[in-house]
């Protein structure tokens, strides 16, 4: 019954329904991304809303949510998108590990591999250096500052 604020979360994903994705959520939602680090409710939206600024077409796909007891909650979901950057479709696999309070999601921490993200989306740099803890780390000073940037305009 539960994982139906999670598929709700999804699904507004999918259509980019910002306003029904925050309500899904807590207030004090713990937030996690490998890119973006630890991200508070509004940094959130502001997250989604600056990836898909990027995107002209794109598909999400999200299923086979496990109940891992006690509230939490696993699922993968994918995108497969066309990158400018890139020039190329690209797809990017992701595990989210979810946990819900009282209905509401008040917990999610994203797991996937930066090296593998910088690989696609730099091409050889990505292949050869994408791994550097140093490269790492300023692909998320960039990314978090491309989020401030954001969270400004809204």
């Amino acid at each position: 019954m539960e994982k139906n604020k999670i598929e709700q979360f999804y699904k507004a994903l999918q259509i980019r329904d910002f306003t029904k994705m925050e309500s899904c959520f807590v207030q004090d939602i713990q937030y996690f991304d490998p890119l973006y680090g630890y991200l508070k409710k509004h940094e959130v939206i502001a997250m989604w809303k600056l990836f898909y600024s990027s995107l002209q077409d794109y598909k999400l796909d999200f299923g086979n949510i496990i109940d891992e007891g006690d509230g939490y909650y696993t699922l993968f979901y994918s995108f497969s998108f066309f990158s400018k950057k890139a020039n190329k479709l690209l797809h990017r696999k992701i595990k989210s590990h979810i946990r819900l309070v009282d209905g509401f999601i008040a917990e999610q921490s994203n797991a996937f591999s930066l090296y593998e993200w910088s690989k696609q989306e730099n091409g050889l740099i990505g292949l050869f250096i994408g791994w550097n803890k140093y490269y790492q780390n300023r692909m998320k000073l960039r990314a978090r500052r491309l989020l401030f940037n954001q969270i400004a305009i809204d």
